[in-house]
Formats: C-alpha cells, sequence, structure tokens
C-alpha cells in the first residue's frame, strides 16, 4: 500500500507533510526551481523543428504535440524519454 490511489486527500497530506518537512523558505526555493525547468523546457520545446508546445504554461504543466505526425510520433518520443528517465504522461 501507498500514499497515492485515487483520493484526493492522499495529495493534500503529501504536500502539507512536504511543507512542514521543507519549511515554508524551503518550499518556495523548491518551486521556484520547477517553474525554472518548465520554463527551460518550454524554451528547448520550441526549438524543435516538428513539436509546439499546446497553449501558455503557467505553473509546472507543460503540454506539446507533433506537428508534422507524419515524421515525428510523438508517443514513440514519449517511449524514448522514458527510456531516459522522464516520467511523462501521453494524452491523446
Amino acid at each position: 500500500p501507498s500514499m497515492a490511489g485515487s483520493r484526493p486527500g492522499a495529495l493534500i497530506a503529501t504536500a502539507w507533510a512536504s511543507m512542514l518537512h521543507m519549511g515554508w523558505q524551503g518550499y518556495l526555493e523548491s518551486t521556484k526551481k520547477m517553474m525554472v525547468c518548465a520554463e527551460r523546457l518550454v524554451q528547448g520545446l520550441g526549438r524543435i523543428d516538428g513539436v509546439e508546445v499546446v497553449g501558455t504554461p503557467v505553473m509546472t504543466v507543460v503540454a506539446w504535440k507533433s506537428t508534422h505526425e507524419r515524421r515525428l510520433n510523438i508517443y514513440a518520443v514519449n517511449d524514448l524519454m522514458g527510456q531516459r528517465g522522464w516520467h511523462l504522461n501521453a494524452l491523446q
């Protein structure tokens, strides 16, 4: 068993425990690092021909798609990134 599951309370409890453990400043620093990484990801994706960022990410959720579906299989990209340690959600 784990804290994960379908109950939203688990997410709230783990976020609260993390904040208590890290402190307010530690939580802010961690959030800033994630925001910087998300921005770097958006900038990097913008330099790849055939890839387009979907929408304008406000926080750390970044969605992208293939603009050349016949030349670039975005699901194959997902699989390759998974092999390199990325944990992504492939949505249709």
